[in-house]
């Protein structure tokens, strides 16, 4: 009996032995983990993203003067722009995707109304939040592969394929909301935008969607217009 007793808790010591007690493994991990370290990086980190809209942007139109020393007078240093694409954009995309996928895989398993509703609700913030993401991308770099992080090595769309599918992107998930789920306040806290606030983020995403269709205005004046009203 002795011996039948250690070998069955020696049997479950070995399937423990495979468990890396330092890493979460996906049961575990909940997809606003990855949303919010996505919103995190992007917006807590300023030697990348602000750098990049002065080097970019400010500089062209002139706005910040003469201590902005790239585009305007015509210096070659990438290495900021290496750093946003390589280290930075790609990983806040990256984990935004992610964050769609984890709430994909955890749906089926949801029972309780609460969590099944905030799990669709995080879907669809981290698809909004995405698209904040590739349109900082696109408009910084041109084509982006919209079908990237899923797998395999993805093609680049053009800019015009990048702002409509941003936009469907944007009205699909809105539409998506449930709008009078409320988070509780472990999971309101992991939000640092809008603590997870149903209807803010739905105005986030239509606020948007008429910005990006403006930005459209000068290039394809009718999907614009379509897209605004």
């Amino acid at each position: 009996g002795a011996a039948l007793m250690g070998g069955t808790t020696s049997c479950d010591d070995f399937e423990e032995i495979n468990i890396n007690p330092s890493v979460a493994g996906e049961e575990v991990v909940k997809p606003y983990y990855a949303l919010n370290s996505s919103i995190i990086g992007a917006q807590q980190d300023p030697h990348i993203a602000e750098r990049v809209a002065v080097y970019n942007w400010s500089s062209a139109a002139r706005v910040s003067g003469s201590d902005s020393t790239y585009i305007s007078t015509g210096r070659y240093d990438d290495s900021h722009m290496n750093d946003y694409h390589n280290s930075y954009i790609s990983d806040w995309i990256k984990k935004a995707s992610l964050a769609i996928t984890l709430a994909d895989n955890k749906a089926e398993d949801l029972t309780s109304q609460h969590d099944i509703n905030f799990n669709k609700n995080v879907k669809a913030f981290a698809r909004i939040w995405r698209v904040v993401m590739i349109s900082e991308y696109t408009d910084n770099f041109g084509p982006y592969p919209i079908e990237a992080f899923q797998g395999s090595n993805p093609a680049f769309n053009s800019v015009q394929e990048v702002y409509y599918f941003m936009l469907d992107e944007l009205k699909a998930a809105v539409a998506d909301i449930v709008l009078s789920e409320e988070p509780t306040a472990d999971e309101a806290k992991s939000d640092p935008i809008f603590g997870y606030n149903a209807e803010k983020w739905a105005k986030y995403g239509n606020s948007l969607r008429l910005r990006l269709a403006m930005r459209l205005s000068e290039v394809d004046g009718a999907k614009a217009k379509s897209e605004f009203e």
